[in-house]
């Protein structure tokens, strides 16, 4: 007797559309070697909190950590247990970050 085979056709399986990666700018590139990331796409909390200091917004790792656990902060990715964030996600937050400068001789 001949055992039988199951075969799962592709078109049955659901996958995301892939998204190409978007240009960055020499200057972002630059900021991506020096923090030691490897993908624009996929910058864990660690190199976020790295990339942000590097363009002037100091926000620690663990900062970002309490963001996501308020609903707060840049947009990310997550991907089972772990945390993406994109370049695009992070220069969008750092466009609505407000820097107060403060100058005590007007008081």
């Amino acid at each position: 007797m001949k055992a039988s085979s199951t075969t799962t056709s592709r078109k049955n399986l659901h996958h995301p559309p892939v998204t190409a990666i978007p240009a960055i700018s020499p200057e972002v590139k630059k900021i991506l070697d020096d923090i030691g990331a490897s993908h624009p796409m996929a910058l864990n909390t660690k190199h976020a909190s790295a990339f942000f200091h590097a363009i002037g917004i100091p926000i620690a790792a663990s900062t970002l950590e309490v963001f996501r656990s308020q609903g707060r902060g840049p947009k990310y990715k997550k991907i089972g247990s772990r945390v993406f964030y994109t370049v695009a996600f992070l220069e969008e937050y750092a466009q609505g970050v407000e820097i107060k400068i403060y100058d005590p001789s007007e008081n």
